[in-house]
């Protein structure tokens, strides 16, 4: 209900709902915190609602359940909704420092080195770091993040020169999304533009020129401007 009616949303705002989402992620029962975390997303996407979930501990439960979560990597679903909840709520810079001061990024990297090639949680994961990488701080993040950079692309690889793309799940079709999306958001850093040519990432972003990626409103414009980066032409 609260994915498509804002007046759900705002009469459960007006019963103080975020506290009793904090209250509940902290009883550490799985079922309820999966669903818990998904109404959370659906209610934190206004600032005002990112700032009502901070006042009342959320973030902090959050972080704790994420460096709880490290522990057990095997629960996917738990940290797919925890990572695109944590990607949310870095559209609030002060929100994403703190969570940044406990270490969140190194946390994300750890579990997206643990978890499965082309699925849902990879990309969720994927999402969060991006986040990290694209605020006005964001360029300490994308070093960091660089790291990744090799699997990421190998991955976005594989695909590009094996598997025909109308043979992928949406899981897998959403991963390959998210890589690109990172991908152009760490082309910022020279550095790593530098390290993706190195890669031989313009190889495989040819093939992704022609394949149906290019087709989808979100990737079609970072894929071209990837293209012209890393050819050393400036974007259009």
């Amino acid at each position: 209900m609260t994915s498509n009616h804002e007046p759900v949303k705002d009469v459960l705002i007006q019963m103080d709902v975020h506290a009793i989402l904090v209250e509940h992620l902290g009883l550490r029962d799985d079922d309820l915190i999966y669903y818990t975390l998904m109404l959370t997303k659906n209610l934190s996407r206004t600032t005002a609602q990112r700032m009502a979930l901070k006042k009342c501990g959320g973030v902090s439960e959050l972080v704790t359940l994420l460096r709880m979560l490290v522990t057990m990597p095997q629960k996917h679903q738990l940290i797919a909704e925890l990572a695109s909840n944590i990607g949310q709520l870095c559209n609030e810079e002060d929100i994403m420092m703190s969570m940044a001061e406990a270490k969140v990024v190194q946390r994300l990297i750890a579990l997206y080195e643990l978890s499965p090639e082309n699925s849902r949680l990879r990309a969720k994961l994927m999402f969060a770091l991006r986040q990290f990488c694209s605020g006005t701080s964001g360029e300490s993040f994308r070093q960091e993040v660089g790291v990744l950079l090799p699997t990421v692309i190998e991955e976005l690889g594989a695909v590009a020169v094996g598997k025909p793309f109308d043979s992928l799940t949406s899981d897998q079709t959403d991963c390959l999304v998210s890589a690109v999306l990172l991908l152009f958001t760490l082309s910022i850093s020279p550095t790593l533009l530098e390290e993706m040519r190195e890669q031989g990432f313009i190889d495989i972003l040819l093939k992704l020129r022609f394949s149906p990626l290019k087709e989808l409103d979100v990737t079609r414009e970072r894929i071209v401007e990837l293209w012209e980066l890393l050819k050393g032409e400036e974007p259009k």
